[in-house]
């Protein structure tokens, strides 16, 4: 797969998540998909959402070619894309699924993707796994009066 089927910028929230057993982490999540992403988390696995942040990803080719912009930024941190195409052939159907990490979880998310693929479904040449370096990009935080409109309430 080419690179440039995908963005080379992406809008994702940056936040943090404290689970049932009270462990934080980092999480990035695509705009699009936040409120569902958090309305799950919260509602069926327990978790506690916070300090959402909204931040610009950027690959690290397009980072470069910019740097004198974004280095200006609030705050840079090296956040990876990994992309996973899988191919169901009995329903000629493709799926790709996107996830935004911490550069230093990127083995560790991945290994947890692949575990998450069915062996008795797909064959290996049936999924591809990419990782995309990249950056987020902290937008300027603003006095929060109001939640982010970032799509429908529920």
């Amino acid at each position: 797969m080419e690179e440039n089927w995908f963005s080379d910028t992406e809008k994702v929230i940056r936040c943090s998540v404290t689970n049932r057993y009270k462990e934080l982490s980092i999480r990035f999540i695509e705009v699009n998909n936040f409120r569902l992403w958090e309305h799950l988390m919260s509602n069926r696995h327990d978790a506690t959402i916070k300090d959402e942040k909204l931040c610009l990803w950027v690959n690290k080719k397009t980072f470069l070619a910019n740097e004198s912009v974004y280095s200006q930024a609030e705050d840079v941190e090296p956040v990876n894309r990994i992309i996973v195409d899988l191919y169901d052939e009995e329903y000629s159907l493709s799926n790709t699924i996107i996830r935004f990490v911490n550069a230093s979880e990127t083995e560790q998310v991945t290994s947890i993707l692949r575990s998450h693929i069915s062996k008795d479904h797909f064959e290996p040449e049936d999924c591809n796994i990419q990782t995309h370096e990249g950056f987020s990009i902290i937008q300027k935080q603003h006095m929060n009066k109001r939640p982010m409109i970032i799509g429908l309430d529920y």
